[in-house]
């Protein structure tokens, strides 16, 4: 707030924390300086429209959806360095920041983040696209796994687990009467099953 006195901030989401962060928001006198809309169904309208960059200072994360919204948006995005490397799409637009850097280091990255020109959204959007976490795409690769591993099952091959796993449940037919599979209409493998 020191380095920017105009910054603002919007928490968009809903956790067993949110008490706790609006508490102590209030107790440091921000309440004036951060919003805390709740859960929300207009994201990808407070990204276009309501956000200069977006921060993500998670301590664990996989591949957060937000992260893919933001980089749709063609918003600047300051992510800790907990956020996996698979999830940046646009690496123009990402920037990966160790929260051991500290608020001041992260202040800063975020404020340059914020100065930077606006990226292209419809440019954002067809770099999403392109990416693997195009919907039609990752439903592609799924179907393909599953057939794949339909027609291992079928030719006899000997399906491998972790000493000590339990057993998984295996996926004896994709066309077997008794359990439907509702992912087959939407599949088409790309190579066909053996």
């Amino acid at each position: 707030m020191n380095r920017e006195p105009r910054a603002k901030f919007l928490f968009v989401g809903d956790g067993p924390l949110r008490r706790e962060v609006e508490h102590q928001a209030g107790m440091l006198g921000l309440n004036d300086k951060i919003v805390f809309a709740g859960l929300r169904p207009d994201i990808p309208r407070l990204m276009v429209g309501g956000m200069d960059v977006f921060l993500l200072p998670s301590v664990h994360e996989g591949i957060p959806l937000v992260l893919m919204e933001a980089q749709a948006a063609g918003l600047p995005c300051v992510v800790s360095d907990a956020v996996t490397e698979e999830a940046v799409v646009n690496p123009s637009l990402v920037v990966r920041w160790p929260l051991s850097a500290g608020t001041a280091q992260w202040a800063r990255v975020a404020t340059e983040a914020a100065e930077r020109s606006r990226f292209d959204q419809h440019k954002a959007v067809e770099m999403l696209d392109a990416s693997r976490f195009d919907i039609k795409r990752g439903m592609q690769l799924m179907c393909n796994t599953y057939y794949e591993s339909a027609a291992a099952v079928r030719s006899g091959a000997p399906f491998m687990r972790p000493k000590g796993e339990k057993p998984w449940l295996a996926v004896r037919s994709l066309h077997s009467n008794r359990v439907p599979l509702t992912l087959a209409p939407l599949c088409a493998p790309s190579r066909p099953p053996v």
